[in-house]
C-alpha cells in the first residue's frame, strides 16, 4: 500500500535500535513498525491487533510516542521541517484499497 500511494514521499521499516525511545522507567524499547514521510508529516506508524489498541502496553507506548514525537516536531519545524505524528492503526485496517491519507485521518492522534 505505501509503495503505491501517491501521498506517500518515503517509508521505512526501522533497523533494530534505530531509534532509541525507552519507557517503563527505561527498562523496555519501542521500536515503530513503519516510517512514513508525507508532504505534511513524517508518521511513526504502529500497526495493532484491534483487541490490544486498548492495552496497557499500547497506552504506555503511546505516551512515549506522543513525547518522541513533540521533541522532533519542534526540532524539525524549527528547521524548516515538518511536523511528527503518531499513528497507531488498528491491523484489520489496513486495506489494500486504503490510502494511506486515509489511514492517517481515521486513526490519527491529535497532539
Amino acid at each position: 500500500m505505501l509503495e503505491e500511494d501517491c501521498d506517500v514521499v518515503k517509508w521505512m521499516r526501522p533497523a533494530k535500535k534505530q531509534f532509541t525511545i525507552h519507557y517503563e522507567r527505561n527498562t523496555r524499547r519501542y521500536e515503530p513498525d513503519f516510517v512514513v514521510e508525507t508532504d505534511t508529516a513524517i508518521y511513526m506508524a504502529e500497526t495493532k491487533s484491534q483487541r490490544d489498541m486498548n492495552t496497557e502496553d499500547v497506552v504506555k507506548k503511546t505516551e512515549v510516542d506522543l513525547n518522541y514525537c513533540a521533541n522532533a516536531t519542534s526540532f524539525t519545524t524549527s528547521n524548516e521541517g515538518t511536523p511528527w505524528k503518531y499513528l497507531p492503526i488498528p491491523h484489520d485496517a489496513v486495506m489494500h484499497n486504503m490510502s494511506f491519507g486515509g489511514l492517517a485521518l481515521n486513526y490519527g492522534v491529535h497532539q
